[in-house]
């Protein structure tokens, strides 16, 4: 498939679908992801909008701006998003939590998730998993925040630019 640029335009690339060729242009999808009209990061990933379900590409939004963009090339077809909450790990009993943001469910899911204050080794007795305030589990401090639905969006069209 070749590109026909608009008169006057001068083009130094061509489509080329062989996934094993380095594509010569860049196919940007980007956006702006909010929540309660406020920015969030969210991990958005693309999807191809027509023939088997294929990822073409992940990026996590900005959390001060919500802005993501995904280059998506070779593909230049509409693409679905999904924009969804990281939903962490599955607790478990005496893992390690090594650093403050890290975030886990529960084993039974309770549409919460939940994220290291502290960093530290979970005890051994699964907690009661609240679903407002903080809960202890060892050494570890984990904030109840609701688990929001998945975002979705399309058919959009990817922006072509040359690399």
């Amino acid at each position: 498939m070749s590109y026909i640029p608009p008169v006057g335009d001068a083009v130094d690339f061509e489509f080329n679908l062989d996934a094993s060729i380095e594509p010569t242009y860049h196919a940007w999808v980007r956006g702006l992801i909010s929540k309660y009209d406020e920015p969030i990061a969210l991990k958005v990933t693309a999807l191809a909008a027509l023939g088997s379900p294929k990822v073409l590409g992940e990026a996590i939004s900005d959390p001060l701006t919500g802005l993501y963009e995904i280059d998506i090339a070779p593909h230049v077809g509409e693409v679905l998003l999904m924009a969804t909450m990281d939903y962490g790990v599955e607790w478990l009993p005496s893992m390690l939590i090594q650093n403050v943001g890290e975030v886990i469910h529960p084993p039974a899911p309770n549409r919460y998730i939940y994220v290291s204050l502290t960093p530290g080794m979970c005890g051994s007795v699964e907690p009661n998993w609240p679903t407002t305030g903080n809960v202890t589990s060892g050494d570890v401090i984990f904030k109840a925040q609701p688990l929001f639905e998945p975002l979705a969006g399309g058919y959009l069209k990817p922006t072509i630019e040359p690399k």
